[in-house]
Parts: C-alpha cells; structure tokens; sequence
C-alpha cells in the first residue's frame, strides 16, 4: 500500500483517472473501425464476391484484423496494462491499417465487379504487341485517373510499354535490378504515380510523374502509401508470372495479354 501510494504521488493524482480514460477512448474507436469495416460488407451486393473473391477476401482479413485491435485494445484497457503511449501508438497503427486496407478492398472489388471478364484474346494482344513496339505506350487518358499533386499533373494508374519507353521517370532501383540492356529489348507492364522530391515545387514541394515496372512482390507506384502488392491482393493469378511482369519475348507476352480480362488485370494491379 505505501509502494502504491508512493507510486501515485509520483506520477500525480489524475494519472490513474487520464490512464484510464485513453483506454477507454481507444478500445471505442478500435471497436468503432471494426464496426464500420463490419457494416460497409454486409451491404456489397451479393455478386460482387463471386466476381472479386480475391478482393474481398482482403477485405474480410483486414475486417479480422480491425477485430483483432479491438480485442486487445479492450484487454489492455480491463487489465490496465501498457503505456499510455504504447496503447495510443498500437491502436491507431492498427486501426488505421484495418480501415485503409478494407477500404481499398472493397473499392477495387466493387470497381472489378463492373469491368468486362471475356479475356482479350491473341488477335488483340498482338495488336498491342506490335503498337507497342512501334514506340506506343499503352495507359490512360481518362481525366478521373490524374490528380492535381502540389501544382503538378501526375497519372496515377496501370500501362504497357516496350524498350523502357514510359511516360515519366522511373525511381532509382538497386544496382544491377532491370538493366537496360534488358529493359530495351523487354515487353512491360508499368505503374504510375507521383514521385516526391526536395522542397522547390510549385507548393513547396517537388513533385514529378513517376513510372516503373510491375514486381509482384512491391505495392506498386499508383497503389500509394498503404498499397498491397500483387503477390498479396491476388496470389492465385500471380502463379506462373515472372516476379517482374516484363517479357524479353513477344510470344510470352502476347500471351499473357491474351489470357488477361480487364476484370482480371484490375484485380492483378489493384487499378479502379
């Protein structure tokens, strides 16, 4: 009893009362994200998870996961264990990645479920084949897929390229990973997204359009900060893929393009 009362005045008299208080306040909000995770699956339309099982199924583990911090919010707020900062840090982390990654999920699902399934076809995919070669790079030009990032115009979604002729500027990669000698000759599917630099831009920040190849085992550059890589957001359809989706040879990439749906290519990259 003297320990504690030593304790108390230590640490001041509404140490316990503001102690408690955060865990109150954490274990509601934790409990409140699991909640609305919970609420935004039980209305998606019924077909949705037979058109993007893949997504949803990321959807209902981050919905595990929301209900996993909850749990032990709650418990560290009924056996008062913890720190106050270690309880704040853990929970928001927590809550925050539940949300974010439910809510990309779920977005990618409901975009994939619109999109047209019947796969494209070899006659299309040289088509593709030989535009590209003839210096095309296939990506968007739909005005929803830019965004207005610090004064700059910066595409954000998913394209096709050969000989490394990408709109932007791809990121610094390890020494010896895609040397050119390889990109020049190499069919490729590439991301885009912004590329953050020094202070000096427009708004003070300098921001210009990046773009790089698809590795399936990296969120790629238009999934953002809290992106999922392929490998994780669809592993079924990565089986069989090179760990980067480019091709030295048009034959294997036609026929990857050939087996590809626009359903099944959002669902791939996570575009939508």
């Amino acid at each position: 009893r003297t320990a504690g009362m030593a304790l108390l005045q230590e640490r001041g008299p509404n140490y316990r009362r503001d102690d408690r208080r955060l865990r109150e306040v954490e274990a509601k909000a934790t409990n409140a994200a699991a909640h609305e995770i919970r609420r935004m699956l039980q209305h998606v339309d019924p077909e949705v998870p037979r058109k993007a099982p893949s997504a949803m199924r990321l959807a209902e583990q981050a919905l595990r996961d929301a209900e996993e911090a909850a749990l032990a919010t709650g418990t560290a707020m009924a056996t008062q264990s913890g720190s106050k900062d270690g309880i704040r840090t853990a929970a928001s982390a927590a809550r925050g990645a539940a949300q974010g990654r439910a809510e990309a999920a779920l977005r990618l699902a409901l975009h994939a479920a619109s999109l047209d399934d019947r796969p494209f076809g070899e006659d299309l995919a040289r088509q593709v084949a030989r535009s590209l070669r003839a210096g095309a790079a296939v990506s968007s030009s739909a005005p929803e897929d830019f965004e207005d990032i610090c004064g700059a115009r910066i595409y954000e979604g998913a394209g096709l390229s050969f000989g490394g002729r990408r709109r932007g500027t791809a990121p610094p990669r390890p020494a010896g990973d895609l040397s050119p000698s390889v990109d020049a000759v190499s069919f490729s599917v590439d991301s885009y997204g912004p590329l953050f630099g020094a202070a000096g831009g427009p708004e003070g920040v300098a921001v210009e359009q990046g773009a790089d190849v698809v590795r399936l085992g990296e969120p790629p550059l238009h999934s953002g900060v809290s992106g999922i890589a392929p490998e994780e957001l669809h592993p079924e359809a990565c089986q069989g893929l090179p760990p980067v989706l480019q091709w030295s040879g048009e034959d294997a990439f036609v026929s990857f393009l050939a087996s590809q749906s626009e359903r099944s290519l959002a669902l791939l990259l996570g575009t939508g």
